[in-house]
């Protein structure tokens, strides 16, 4: 909570720009089918197109899946406060 500073655990507002939310969607449902193409068979992972079976089903990305909707959180976080900052 500390890195998401004082308003950490509120929603986004209904002004928040359209780039924060897909960015956010983006990395949070890439998370989710991350997750669940990882209980695949290799077998059956091999079935997959090879975009989403090096991107989603590389179980080499796992810690970067993990991590991206956190790290997306805090840096958009960090522009909302640098824009409070200017005022």
């Amino acid at each position: 909570m500390l890195l998401l500073g004082r308003g950490g655990a509120r929603a986004f507002a209904a002004g928040t720009p359209w780039w924060q939310v897909f960015l956010l969607s983006f990395v949070q449902a890439g998370l989710l089918i991350h997750i669940v193409l990882g209980f695949l068979s290799p077998d059956k992972a091999k079935l997959l197109a090879p975009l989403t079976r090096n991107f989603f089903a590389n179980p080499d990305l796992h810690l970067w899946w993990l991590l991206g909707p956190l790290v997306i959180l805090i840096l958009i976080r960090w522009f909302e406060w640098k824009e409070e900052k200017k005022w």
